[in-house]
């Protein structure tokens, strides 16, 4: 029930404006369990219908709108939208806190682990897919590699750009993940739930390819405010 609502707010914190049929379509729920969830969240004031549809309600509308915050989280929705319709599998966009990695969002699909990681759910980056491409890709000595056995994972990850996590949430099923660089910087990672070890080829590419897609969109992003901001 929690993780429909936050699958919910995240969609429309992404894109304000949607009907329940878009929210349905974005969130892999049935059309019935929104408009079902998305009355009582009205209720609550977490959303708000408008004649365009439903926003953000008066429980998380800022005063002013972040418009790049907005448009980044537009550009991750739209990501890992594609990814779960190629894949068919639950995808997350994972960020890096301190020596932890916070699931910030999640799409689920018909393939996904036993036990999921929701949105906020934190892990410690070196036990997880997507937490060790983060530390393979930061600059530096990375947290945790004082471990010559994971130094030598994190060397090998940042060679391919994949890591492969098997086991850690349940025999037989695991998760790969790509890191999204932005212009030299750590974004974060994008990971999808494997269900067999001979999905790893294929599913791993197309999770390659939308991290560095995703990595492009969000330096556009940033070229163009940063033009914006020297012409003003």
């Amino acid at each position: 029930m929690l993780q429909r609502v936050a699958d919910i707010l995240s969609a429309v914190e992404a894109e304000s404006g949607l009907s329940v049929r878009d929210l349905a379509e974005r969130t892999g729920l049935h059309r019935s369990t929104v408009s079902r969830l998305s009355t009582g969240m009205v209720n609550h004031l977490m959303l708000a219908r408008t004649a365009a549809g439903l926003k953000l309600g008066p429980r998380f509308r800022r005063t002013e709108p972040d418009r790049p915050d907005t448009v980044t989280r537009r550009l991750v929705f739209e990501t890992l939208q594609d990814l779960r319709d190629v894949t068919g599998r639950t995808v997350r966009l994972a960020r890096l806190r301190d020596r932890s990695i916070v699931y910030t969002d999640v799409l689920r699909g018909p393939v996904d682990l036993p036990r999921p990681p929701t949105i906020g759910t934190a892990l410690t980056a070196r036990s997880t897919a997507a937490g060790k491409v983060i530390l393979a890709h930061i600059p530096g000595p990375a947290t945790g590699t004082e471990d010559p056995t994971l130094r030598d994972e994190l060397c090998e990850i940042r060679t391919s750009g994949l890591a492969v996590e098997w086991g850690a949430a349940a025999a037989g099923s695991g998760c790969v993940a790509a890191c999204v660089i932005v212009d030299d910087a750590v974004f974060g990672a994008i990971s999808v739930a494997l269900a067999d070890v001979e999905d790893v080829d294929r599913v791993g590419l197309a999770v390659r390819t939308a991290a560095r897609g995703l990595a492009r969109r969000l330096a556009t992003v940033t070229a163009s405010r940063e033009r914006s901001e020297a012409s003003s």
